[in-house]
């Protein structure tokens, strides 16, 4: 009797457990849906450094220990360079030809592309307690030095819009 209650017991508690299904993730697949979540900023600007100016400052150091500096800068270079994107003059907003951006890397290396300039709104989900952001554009930023090779301050490069 025992060896046929046994299972039965554990075969119940496996089928209890495994019929809950997880808390699913939230997609917004719609304008609409993101519309409907509350508005906290429209239109925030705020600057991300990519490359931290100060080995000691460890705080810089460990929010930017995931980041694939690489990775972000060549895919938004190829972004452009594959037509998905467009890049624009940070300064009169007149959109920059293919050639033009080839001239930026000339001038300034995609490693000293060292912070970015978003520009987003953010949303939140009182339902869902979800937070939200809408990439509006991203300006790349190169770093400036001095003679003596410390950082001086950072140069618009231009933006790219998220069509």
């Amino acid at each position: 009797m025992m060896r046929i209650f046994l299972p039965t017991i554990l075969l119940v508690i496996f089928f209890i457990v495994g019929c809950n299904k997880p808390k699913e993730n939230i997609h917004y697949n719609s304008i609409n849906d993101y519309e409907k979540a509350e508005l906290w900023a429209d239109t925030i600007i705020y600057d991300v450094l990519i490359i931290n100016p100060d080995s000691t400052d460890e705080w810089q150091s460990r929010k930017l220990e995931n980041l694939n500096h690489s990775k972000l800068v060549d895919d938004l270079f190829n972004s452009i360079y594959s037509g998905q994107k467009t890049a624009y003059n940070y300064y009169t907003n007149a959109e920059y030809s293919i050639d033009e951006i080839k001239d930026f890397e000339n001038s300034y290396p995609r490693k000293d592309i060292g912070k970015l300039q978003f520009s987003e709104a953010w949303r939140y989900d009182k339902q869902t307690g979800t937070y939200l952001k809408q990439v509006y554009s991203i300006l790349i930023a190169y770093t400036l030095y001095d003679s003596s090779n410390n950082i001086r301050g950072y140069k618009a490069g231009f933006y790219i819009k998220n069509n």
